[in-house]
C-alpha cells in the first residue's frame, strides 16, 4: 500500500461508492432497457426506417397527427426490429458503464489490500438487490409469474457477467487465496438461494413448471420458450437445483400417472 493511499483514511470508501453506483447502475440499466416503452424505443433513430434529417423533413411538411398516420402502415415492422433488436440495445446502453473507470477503482482497491473488505460489500450489494427481485417474484400472480421469473433471471445474468468483467482482476488474485466464490458463482449462488430457493417460490416454481408440462402433454398449447427457458436457468444454477425443483417431481407425478393408468388397464381387462 503506497503512501498516498495509507494517509488516506477514507480512500476504500471513496472508491467503493463509485464502484457500487456502477454496480446498482448495471443492475438498472438491463432492467430499464428492456422495460423501454415503444414511445421510446421509436425515438431512437436506429430503430427507425428513416434517418433524422428525414424525419425533421416529414415533420416540417406533416403536421404531427399525419406524420405518425404516415408511419403507422410500418409500426408492425417497427414492433418486429424492436423485438429482434432490443436485446443488443440494451448492452449498447449499458456497455458505457462497464467501460468507465469502475474498472480501474476495483483494480486500484484490490491492489491496495482492500480485497477482503471489497467481497464483503459486494455480497452485501448482490444480495440487498436480489432479495429485491425475489420479492417482485413472489408478488406475481397467475400465469405471469414464469414470465417474471425469466425476465428478472435474464436481465440479472447480464448485469452478472457485466459485474464479473469489471472485478475481473479481484477474481483472478484476491479470491484463489481464499474460500470465497468467484463473482460469477457468488452471483449464482445468491439467485439460487434467495430466489429460487424462497419459501414462496420453490414450490410455486415446481408445481408451475409441471401444470404446463402436464398441459403439453395433454395436447394443449404452452409457452415452450418459457419452459426451456426457466427450465434451462434450473441447469445453469447446478445440476442439483434442476433435479430438485423440477426433475424430481416430474418423474414423481409421472409414476403416479402410468401407474393410475396400469390400473384402469387392469379392471378394464
Amino acid at each position: 500500500m503506497n503512501f498516498r493511499v495509507a494517509s488516506d483514511p477514507e480512500y476504500f470508501d471513496k472508491n467503493w461508492n463509485i464502484l457500487k453506483h456502477a454496480i446498482r447502475e448495471i443492475f438498472k440499466c438491463y432492467h430499464n432497457a428492456r422495460h423501454l416503452s415503444f414511445g421510446e424505443l421509436h425515438s431512437l433513430q436506429e430503430i427507425f426506417s428513416f434517418s433524422k434529417l428525414e424525419r425533421d423533413f416529414l415533420q416540417t411538411l406533416f403536421a404531427p397527427k399525419v406524420f405518425l398516420y404516415l408511419l403507422s402502415p410500418i409500426q408492425p415492422l417497427l414492433h418486429l426490429l424492436i423485438s429482434v433488436s432490443l436485446e443488443e440495445l440494451s448492452e449498447n446502453l449499458c456497455e458505457p458503464i462497464h467501460k468507465s473507470t469502475t474498472n480501474r477503482h476495483a483494480y486500484y482497491m484490490v491492489l491496495h489490500n482492500f480485497g477482503e473488505k471489497l467481497y464483503s460489500k459486494l455480497v452485501a450489494t448482490m444480495t440487498s438487490h436480489v432479495k429485491e427481485i425475489a420479492k417482485s417474484v413472489e408478488a406475481s400472480e397467475g400465469s405471469s409469474f414464469l414470465e417474471e421469473l425469466n425476465t428478472k433471471w435474464n436481465d440479472y445474468y447480464k448485469a452478472l457477467e457485466m459485474i464479473r468483467d469489471i472485478l475481473m482482476y479481484m477474481d483472478r488474485t484476491y479470491i484463489p487465496s481464499t474460500k470465497n466464490k468467484p463473482v460469477y458463482e457468488l452471483g449464482l449462488n445468491l439467485w439460487r438461494e434467495n430466489v429460487i430457493y424462497s419459501n414462496q417460490i420453490r414450490t410455486r416454481l415446481s408445481n408451475t413448471l409441471l401444470e404446463f408440462v402436464l398441459k403439453e402433454r395433454a395436447g394443449e398449447d404452452v409457452n415452450r420458450e418459457l419452459i426451456r427457458n426457466v427450465t434451462k436457468m434450473l441447469i445453469d444454477l447446478g445440476p442439483s437445483v434442476y433435479e430438485q425443483v423440477f426433475e424430481t417431481p416430474f418423474l414423481q407425478v409421472l409414476a403416479e400417472s402410468y401407474k393410475a393408468e396400469s390400473h384402469k388397464y387392469i379392471e378394464f381387462v
